[in-house]
């Protein structure tokens, strides 16, 4: 949850939506704040990663998704990335 408030803080700080590099960086920050709230849950806390990913992915859905500058482009790279993890599963 730590991890999502401080993903969502600068997403925030971030809202700016005149600067298409804004959306970029705000992308760029949910799937930074995905990897590490993983890593952290699963290589130094010895807890459930997953758990400690959908904490955080709630906690920005909540706070920031009113500030997103793209909410479609921030659809299309989630769902890209769906869909890109079903092919993998499906094929292993």
């Amino acid at each position: 949850l730590l991890l999502g408030w401080l993903g969502d803080k600068f997403i925030q700080l971030n809202q700016d939506r005149t600067h298409h590099d804004n959306a970029v960086i705000q992308i760029s920050m949910t799937l930074v704040v995905a990897f590490w709230a993983f890593m952290l849950a699963e290589g130094i806390l010895g807890v459930s990663g997953i758990l400690c990913v959908l904490g955080s992915a709630l906690v920005i859905a909540r706070y920031s998704w009113p500030v997103f500058v793209s909410k479609d482009a921030m659809h299309h790279v989630w769902h890209t990335i769906e869909f890109v993890g079903n092919c993998v599963i499906f094929f292993l």
